[in-house]
């Protein structure tokens, strides 16, 4: 079995450092926990956080009716589908048997939920401000946006204010209900709401659509995706909101579970695509929708903070792909050498990770943006280390990732004379825990960015500068060489 370990940056308070073991074989094996399957009404009431649900031994997911509810199959490619089974994937991790516990309709999932007949809901839920008053969520899964549906040879529907007049049809317990209400009292009075019926599945209500029974219907996207993939007799008409997240609900009492869903899903649900290695430019990625962005895991770039996902680079991805209208999709790879071999792989568009441009770096296939950040790059050392030049390292070993430019930085130094006892550290480490590791004294030195270096230092890491090496570095996006249009609009963000 393949492994991966990587550091997972969570908080509260102050950042914690956790490493986090990852198995490359997450899925169903001979020794995994066997799924069963608990109806509604069979459901006993539970209410524990983690660590009770551990001791039971099984982890109850709440599904709709519809994906493996006994109504039909799931089809390849459900959004729901896929995320019952990364639900069912953390289960196993904890060696957790999966329960899927099934609602009869979309609307008795959160208040199963809240009641106790179950501990998380993975049916493709929208993040709202009323459900967030009734339920807690993960980090979110992916991000989607609403879309009115129309006939394939319908041409009367092209913006919202169009719906005047026509027959709408979604569930009542749906956030459109809860929008296509308020637009009915406040904007577009003549709006015909229609009730879908309890128990009518998604194909029916596209039937009734494609035989002009109705006018209009309103569908996630990443749903819409999937009915396309099959469908040819609807179309998209119009955006009808603006992005929304979508993510699993959690009992607003079961803090430890969410923080175990949080950790495991900002490595987990990231992974998804890595099998589908692909090589747009930025006209395809344009036409996809979608910016898949390489992230490390750590305090400068990704991480997890109260709940909420934060980074300067993971923000500034999530800008660039906010401008562009792409849903940002990140990666984590398990380690530092693989954030330039995954992009060149095709498993990303874009590599970011205060990445240095070398001619190493670019033999690799793989061109520079221009620089977002420049500073300089120090050498630390303990705060009782008396340090204070290069020429008098004497003993001390310098521990960097052999990947790093802080390595080729100090190949050039000793090419140059100077006597430095080099010390390759492992790929899968990050600058800022070998920078804690020097201030536990367990490490000599070791080289970092300024940006890394204040970090640590603001929480009082027992570390100093005993100078800088070189003049400032400048710090770029990394893009494969084939992809100039990319590479173009990246330095255009860039220069705005």
């Amino acid at each position: 079995m393949n492994r991966s370990s990587t550091h997972l940056i969570f908080s509260s308070g102050l950042f914690l450092w956790m490493l986090f073991s990852l198995s490359g074989a997450l899925w169903a094996s001979t020794s995994s926990p066997v799924k069963v399957m608990t109806y509604a009404d069979e459901a006993k009431i539970f209410e524990g956080d983690f660590d009770a649900i551990k001791q039971r031994k099984r982890l109850r997911i709440i599904i709709p009716a519809n994906n493996e509810g006994g109504l039909y199959l799931p089809r390849r490619g459900s959004p729901v589908t896929r995320q019952q089974e990364i639900a069912e994937a953390f289960a196993r991790h904890h060696q957790l048997i999966p329960e899927l516990v099934v609602a009869q309709n979309f609307r008795d999932m959160i208040p199963m939920l809240a009641a106790g007949k179950g501990d998380i809901v993975a049916g493709n839920l929208t993040v709202t401000d009323s459900r967030r008053q009734k339920i807690g969520f993960s980090i979110p899964l992916s991000h989607v946006v609403e879309q009115v549906l129309i006939r394939s040879d319908e041409d009367r529907i092209q913006k919202v204010a169009d719906l005047q007049h026509k027959r709408v049809m979604v569930s009542p317990e749906s956030t459109f209900w809860e929008a296509l209400t308020w637009l009915k009292k406040h904007r577009y009075p003549d709006i015909i709401l229609l009730p879908r019926a309890d128990g009518m599945l998604d194909e029916e209500e596209l039937d009734l659509l494609a035989t002009g029974d109705i006018d209009a219907t309103i569908r996630d996207s990443n749903i819409v995706e999937m009915y396309q993939s099959y469908r040819d007799d609807f179309k998209v008409a119009v955006n009808f909101s603006k992005q929304r997240d979508i993510a699993w609900g959690v009992r607003k009492n079961a803090p430890q579970l969410q923080y175990a869903l949080n950790r495991f899903l900002l490595l987990e649900h990231v992974l998804e695509d890595n099998d589908q290695p692909r090589f747009d430019d930025f006209d395809e990625i344009s036409k996809r929708k979608v910016l898949r962005v390489l992230l490390r895991n750590n305090a400068s770039s990704y991480f997890i903070y109260k709940g909420e996902l934060l980074g300067f680079e993971y923000e500034m991805a999530r800008a660039f792909a906010k401008f562009h209208k792409l849903r940002l999709e990140v990666i984590v790879p398990p380690d530092h050498q693989a954030l330039l071999q995954w992009l060149v792989q095709g498993k990303a568009d874009l590599a970011i990770g205060f990445l240095e441009p070398t001619a190493h770096r670019e033999a690799l296939g793989i061109t520079f943006s221009d620089s977002y950040n420049e500073e300089y790059q120090h050498l630390v050392v303990h705060r009782d280390d008396p340090l204070a030049s290069i020429d008098k390292l004497g003993q001390r070993a310098v521990s960097v990732r052999s990947s790093s430019a802080y390595w080729e930085a100090l190949q050039q130094l000793k090419k140059q004379g100077v006597r430095i006892d080099l010390e390759a550290a492992p790929e899968d480490i990050e600058t800022e825990e070998l920078v804690r590791l020097v201030g536990e004294k367990k490490l000599d030195a070791t080289l970092a960015d300024e940006h890394i270096l204040n970090i640590e230092l603001v929480k009082s890491v027992s570390v100093r500068s005993a100078f800088s090496v070189g003049e400032k570095r400048k710090q770029a996006v990394a893009i494969r060489n084939n992809n100039p249009l990319l590479l173009e609009a990246v330095n255009a963000f860039i220069k705005k």
